[in-house]
Order: C-alpha cells, then sequence, then structure tokens
C-alpha cells in the first residue's frame, strides 16, 4: 500500500472509461489501494470497493478544469498527492516499492515527480541512482514540466499553475513552468507505472492500448480479452 492520496480527474464524457480504469488499476496495483475519482454527474455504474467519487459540482465546459480542480485542492489538507486522469490505463504490475522511495524524494523544492515513462523522453539529468532506481531531473526548459500523467504532485506547485478557463491539454502546454527553479523528477529504464494514453484526438470509440515514448509495449491478450468479455470494450 502507498500511503498517500491517489485522485483521478475525469469528467461527464469519459467518466465511463472509469469502469475499465478501475479494473486495470485492481488487476495491476490493488484493490485495497484506495483512489478516489473526481468528476461531476455520479457514475451509473458500480464503483469497486476500494474507489470514492467526489463530485466537483455541475460541469460547465473542460475550459473550466482548472478552475474546478483548483476549488478541490485548495479544500484538502495533502501537502503531497498523485493524480492522473481517466485514460492513464495501468497495463503491468505497479512497483510500490519505487513509488515509495520516490515519495521519499518530495519537498517543498520538487513541483512533481513522473511515475510513468514519458520522462526519460525529455532532456533530463541525472538526480539519483542505486541498485533499484534511476531518478533523473527534467531540465528547467523541458517541455511538459507540467502533466496529467501519473505523477506525484506538490500541492503548491500544481496550484501555481492552475488557473482560469484552461483545459487538461492547455495545461500541460503552459509555458510557465520553463526556468521556474523547481525539481521534475521521473525516472529512467524501469518505472513505477507503465500505463496508456487511450484516448487520441478525442477518440473515444477506438481506445489505444499501447504504451508509446520508445516502447513496444501494449496490454497483454488475456487482459484485453478480460476487457472484451466484461462488456468494458466492444
Amino acid at each position: 500500500m502507498v500511503d498517500m492520496n491517489i485522485y483521478i480527474s475525469t469528467s461527464d464524457k469519459y467518466i465511463h472509461l472509469i469502469e475499465i480504469f478501475q479494473y486495470l488499476f485492481n488487476k495491476f496495483w490493488s484493490n485495497e489501494q484506495k483512489v478516489t475519482i473526481l468528476g461531476f454527474e455520479e457514475p451509473k455504474f458500480k464503483l469497486e470497493n476500494n474507489f470514492d467519487f467526489i463530485s466537483l459540482g455541475k460541469q460547465t465546459t473542460t475550459d473550466d478544469w482548472c478552475k474546478d480542480l483548483t476549488g478541490f485542492l485548495e479544500s484538502i489538507d495533502d501537502e503531497y498527492f498523485i493524480h492522473a486522469v481517466e485514460d492513464q490505463f495501468i497495463i503491468r504490475p505497479v512497483s510500490e516499492i519505487m513509488i515509495s522511495e520516490l515519495i521519499k524524494m518530495m519537498d517543498k523544492d520538487v513541483g512533481r515527480i513522473a511515475l510513468e515513462t514519458a520522462a526519460q523522453t525529455k532532456p533530463y539529468k541525472p538526480y539519483h541512482s542505486d541498485d533499484d532506481i534511476f531518478v533523473i531531473e527534467l531540465d528547467q526548459m523541458a517541455q511538459y514540466r507540467l502533466s496529467v500523467c501519473h505523477s506525484i504532485w506538490n500541492k503548491e506547485y500544481m496550484l501555481k499553475y492552475l488557473k482560469l478557463n484552461n483545459t487538461p491539454w492547455e495545461f500541460e502546454l503552459d509555458e510557465r513552468p520553463k526556468n521556474d527553479g523547481y525539481k521534475i523528477l521521473g525516472t529512467k529504464y524501469d518505472h513505477p507505472i507503465y500505463c496508456t494514453h487511450s484516448v487520441r484526438k478525442g477518440d473515444i470509440e477506438n481506445l489505444d492500448f499501447t504504451i508509446n515514448d520508445g516502447y513496444d509495449m501494449s496490454i497483454d491478450k488475456d487482459t484485453y480479452n478480460e476487457l472484451i468479455n466484461f462488456g468494458f470494450i466492444k
């Protein structure tokens, strides 16, 4: 078990993907690890016992994503937390040991720690290595210093860059985090979480179950067939 709150953002348009998300999460992480879904309308399907739902109110538009998330974050006591969005499907066993090691590296000077594969595709320098983990620090001028992929967040840092009328995609492309002095960390070679970016160009019918970032990796056939058998995908 990881001793940190996990928040997964979704919207009314994408909330059905939480059915897939929670199935894969419990298969490859744990059905005892608590997860909180941040959405708007209550889901019409059953949430697993380790999943809770909090409504952020009435959804207006994705342009208000940053405003809605800001309101929630300002209401919680967490100094650090894990956050992702609903189409980041986990497709390999999660390393809780690596996540716990990375949690120990969080402090006021670290803005975010990427838990998945993307950080190593950006300019970086070595930060820490031992027999179990190779940690990197993104260059101050690297793109995507902000991300909606699985990450450990410093709440103060995330709030610094959430602003009114920003979509999740605009949040990631924000240029302000460049050269802001905060450390953005990630891993190289091995990663705590291997996840997909399953919605491509807004296509929620043809989900992508592959991992990019230089990996030739996809969901295994048995798990894919399980998703079909349970009616999660066609």
